[in-house]
């Protein structure tokens, strides 16, 4: 079964007026033991003589509530609203004072039955004044509790709206360096083809064209999604393998290998693209043959590590390891989309070669 809101803010209500009014109760309870009057040391009495009370209180918190929001202080205006709430909390004084007298008849209570009716004003007065700061006091708790809850309120409703402008704000840069890849891959594949004709190898550059053909046409489904699953991603990195292996044919053998659990973790977009074309240009173009191009990814402590190796020379001393736009590209999103509990490194291997290595958390 479920409840509306006004239905769980009235439950809350009554809850709190409940347990105002029988802490209240205890205490009369106690104070009335030291009267000499019997009838006064019972638990009725003291439940009568604080329970409407407090229930009372909760029913006014919906207009409290309303006179709250439409009379606000204000930082170079507090004097006028300090006025009106001054006047609100005098006249919801008497109103509770006026039906707290009503109730009293209604429910028997003790102290209304010794009086005739029409000395309800007097008595009604004399209690003001004799009870006023009291139910004053009481007035500012109502009041003040509703005011915490609004600005509580408004600060949560500010943070949602932060938190949502920061994921926008935050896709939106995903989507524009993700649509970066795209001309970037584009004019290095278009490269590759313009090497096999000048190489006078046409069979081969038709079989490149149209494997990437089909790469692109992978990479345009669904081209709107910031993050697919790794299965996904070393697809489309083993598409654009093959369309190298065409290229540099007995230089190039490459393999990957990723488990299970892995397959199924969410990665952006085209983060390994331009990883995987940076082990082919500065690795496997850099030998003359046996280049070979490994990718691996396993999840160890909630972390997705994924490595590419190549057995390339590695960086020379006189290179900067990540400077290109592709690598920068990589960095930029994973602080992006992750902040800093993703890594990217860009190191030599042991002996020689590059590897590149990514940890993602899980599940964020």
């Amino acid at each position: 079964m479920t409840t509306t809101p006004a239905a769980r803010r009235f439950a809350q209500l009554a809850a709190l007026a409940t347990v105002l009014g029988l802490i209240a109760s205890s205490q009369h309870f106690l104070a009335m033991r030291m009267v000499d009057r019997p009838d006064y040391h019972t638990v009725s009495h003291a439940l009568k003589s604080s329970l409407p009370t407090w229930y009372l209180w909760a029913a006014f918190v919906p207009l409290v509530s309303w006179f709250v929001k439409r009379v606000s202080f204000q930082r170079d205006r507090w004097f006028g609203p300090l006025l009106l709430h001054l006047g609100f909390a005098i006249s919801a004084t008497i109103a509770h004072a006026l039906l707290g007298e009503l109730i009293d008849r209604v429910i028997g209570f003790p102290t209304s039955m010794h009086h005739p009716l029409r000395q309800t004003a007097g008595l009604i007065v004399g209690s003001l004044l004799r009870g006023f700061p009291w139910s004053l006091a009481n007035y500012a708790a109502v009041a003040g509790a509703i005011l915490a809850y609004h600005f509580y309120q408004q600060y949560r409703e500010r943070e949602v709206a932060a938190a949502t402008l920061a994921r926008q704000l935050a896709e939106a840069r995903l989507a524009s360096l993700r649509h970066q890849l795209s001309p970037h891959f584009l004019f290095n594949a278009m490269n590759t083809i313009a090497m096999l004709i000048r190489m006078d190898r046409g069979p081969d550059a038709v079989r490149t064209v149209a494997g990437l053909s089909d790469l692109l046409r992978s990479m345009l489904v669904d081209d709107d999604r910031n993050e697919v699953s790794l299965e996904a991603e070393l697809a489309l990195v083993r598409q654009y393998l093959e369309i190298e292996q065409i290229r540099f044919a007995d230089r190039l053998r490459f393999s990957i290998e990723a488990s299970t659990a892995a397959l199924r973790t969410s990665v952006p977009r085209l983060i390994l693209q331009p990883i995987v074309e940076n082990a082919i240009r500065h690795g496997v173009g850099r030998v003359a043959a046996g280049g070979e191009v490994t990718v691996t990814a396993a999840i160890a402590k909630s972390l997705l590590r994924i490595e590419v190796r190549d057995n390339g020379p590695g960086p020379t001393a006189a290179e900067s390891p990540g400077t290109g736009v592709g690598i920068r590209n990589v960095t930029d999103r994973l602080v992006a989309r992750y902040g800093g509990a993703a890594t990217f490194a860009l190191e030599h291997g042991a002996g020689r070669g590059t590897v590149a290595t990514i940890t993602i958390p899980i599940g964020r």
